[in-house]
């Protein structure tokens, strides 16, 4: 599978932003190659040395020879603090270790340890903010926050049993950016008999509604965390985005999007013009606070006090009551005062 350059930019803003990355891929996924392009990327960047070992080709433990490059004396029952202690004065220096799957579970231990010490202490060490550890592994590791296992356009085709160029294979393939667990669970609902690229949309959404989707982003995981899931890294994939958005509608009442502009109830697009949204945008920010007619007029245009806006807004939030779902009443009235969302309303402002 070619290495492409969003996945080189996501590993190297990860060793930047952590001092390590670990990836994690397929024999397919050629990992030599991409570690080298990370290591000699994060070495110019530096001005460091690179200092290579293969675990696969190694003969014996695999820590004394990464101190015999580095010009220390290492052993395998060392601390993480010790290694920092040493690799300070050799920096920079970037640390490249491909084959991680043969290291033992003693080795695995010391270079995940050196690595979670080197996360925390380069924020203290000036040095150590220049030594960088990458790692790759042909097999899945638990601290992993790469994957290169993703599939390409012709292995997605091949899936669904259609030719390369095919519609309903492109359209998979955009859609979830060749991340393995989503084609899978999309190609299956397909039953590789569809041909019209609408039913992969349908497929997609479903899986954003009730599927993998929905579970994973109902837990509004981090971008670190979608990479480690396979769903993120290399391409941000469209409907992780979708079930993010339904996520936060479905099941949660009213859900008020600032940022969107739009407004849902229950997962459901209210109707709303963009005069009415702003009202309500407004009133729910400052629940059970009493806003005039002029008020709330001069707050959704921006100052401008202009004759007759005060009917204006009656008339609006008269429609936009009619419009928000009963029983609950949304907007209160003050006789006399003006309007006021309901404290007793639950609701989402985001």
């Amino acid at each position: 599978m070619r290495v492409e350059r969003e996945v080189l930019a996501a590993a190297l803003a990860l060793a930047e932003e952590e001092g390590h990355v670990l990836v994690e891929a397929k024999p397919r996924a050629g990992l030599t190659l991409f570690l080298a392009q990370v290591g000699s990327r994060l070495a110019a960047g530096c001005a460091g040395s690179l200092v290579y070992v293969n675990a696969a080709a190694s003969s014996g433990p695999i820590v004394p020879q990464i101190g015999e490059k580095v010009g220390c004396s290492w052993n395998c029952s060392m601390s993480a603090q010790h290694f920092l202690r040493d690799l300070a004065p050799s920096a920079p220096l970037v640390l490249l270790i491909d084959g991680a799957e043969h290291l033992t579970l003693a080795e695995r231990g010391q270079l995940e340890a050196l690595c979670q010490a080197l996360r925390s202490e380069r924020l203290f060490v000036p040095a150590l903010a220049s030594v960088y550890v990458v790692m790759g592994a042909r097999e899945p590791w638990a601290c992993s926050k790469l994957h290169l296992g993703y599939f390409t356009l012709r292995e997605v085709a091949l899936l669904l049993k259609k030719p390369e160029r095919d519609r309903v294979s492109l359209a998979l393939y955009a859609w979830t950016g060749g991340a393995p667990e989503l084609v899978r669970e999309a190609a299956l609902a397909l039953e590789c008999r569809e041909s019209d690229v609408g039913a992969v949309y349908q497929v997609v959404r479903e899986m954003a509604e009730h599927g993998r989707l929905r579970r994973v982003a109902a837990g509004k995981p981090s971008l670190a965390e979608l990479r480690r899931l396979g769903l993120a890294g290399e391409r941000v994939v469209p409907a992780m985005r979708l079930a993010q958005k339904m996520t936060q509608s479905l099941g949660s009442g009213l859900v008020i999007n600032r940022s969107l502009m739009e407004v849902r109830y229950r997962g459901r697009l209210l109707a709303l013009f963009p005069q009415e949204m702003r009202i309500l945008f407004v009133l729910a920010e400052h629940p059970g606070r009493v806003f005039t007619p002029s008020q709330i007029y001069s707050l959704i245009t921006g100052g401008q006090g202009l004759y007759g806006g005060e009917n204006s807004v009656k008339a609006q939030v008269s429609r936009l009551r009619q419009k928000l779902p009963p029983p609950t009443p949304w907007i209160l009235t003050k006789r006399g005062l003006g309007y006021a969302f309901n404290t007793q309303a639950t609701y989402s402002l985001i």
